[in-house]
């Protein structure tokens, strides 16, 4: 991670903004999923089973906990999102 504030937390393409999850509270944005892990604010807090749709119920949502002074949200992320993908 670059800085502390959301805006230092995008990937900039020319003419493109890109990231991997976005804290509904507080605005921070995490560029890519390692980003996201690696954040010490970051905290795994379990699984949930999702019966919705096809490829959600296949993989359910992981749930973190965002541990910034004055947020402290809830996030969930398709599990799949950290499946890695194998190359053939």
């Amino acid at each position: 991670m670059v800085g502390n504030s959301a805006m230092d937390r995008h990937y900039f393409l020319p003419g493109i903004r890109m990231q991997f999850k976005r804290c509904p509270l507080c605005g921070a944005v995490w560029a890519t999923k390692e980003d996201f892990l690696d954040d010490a604010l970051v905290h795994l807090n379990g699984y949930q089973f999702s019966s919705r749709k096809a490829e959600i119920k296949k993989s359910g949502f992981l749930l973190f906990t965002h541990r910034q002074e004055d947020c402290g949200t809830t996030m969930a992320v398709i599990a799949e999102e950290f499946k890695e993908r194998q190359k053939k």
